[in-house]
């Protein structure tokens, strides 16, 4: 059951497309950026919001390939194993990570500072 007007599926299944592949673009400007112009790898939630991000892209690219090859497109199990085992491992260390902050008492779990900072001299 659907609560669009009959013919109208088309169309927003054209916009579901063009929003995820928005959504996929924004999160490789944001993966790009964290990695270039910020020190992600110093802290465990930096590192989890980098796997969080790439497990996105990388969510977001099998979904384009199954709307655009078909659901039967070449590589497609190994493909959908290896991006669904990259999001259950991001989001068990997520939760890792925050448990991990919260236990320690830590108001600040996410250090996003710039490399600048780091820096020697």
């Amino acid at each position: 059951m659907t609560c669009l007007p009959p013919g109208h599926n088309g169309i927003v299944d054209l916009f579901s497309d063009i929003e995820v592949v928005i959504a996929a673009l924004g999160a490789i400007v944001f993966a790009v950026s964290y990695a270039v112009f910020f020190n992600w790898r110093k802290t465990a939630a930096g590192r989890a919001l980098m796997y969080f991000v790439v497990s996105l892209i990388l969510l977001t690219v099998i979904n384009s390939l199954g709307r655009w090859l078909g659901p039967d497109y070449w590589g497609r199990i190994p493909i959908r194993f290896v991006v669904y085992s990259a999001v259950v491992f991001t989001v068990w260390r997520l939760v890792q990570v925050l448990w991990r902050n919260w236990r320690n008492g830590s108001s600040n779990p996410l250090d996003l500072q710039s490399k600048d900072r780091y820096r020697d001299g």
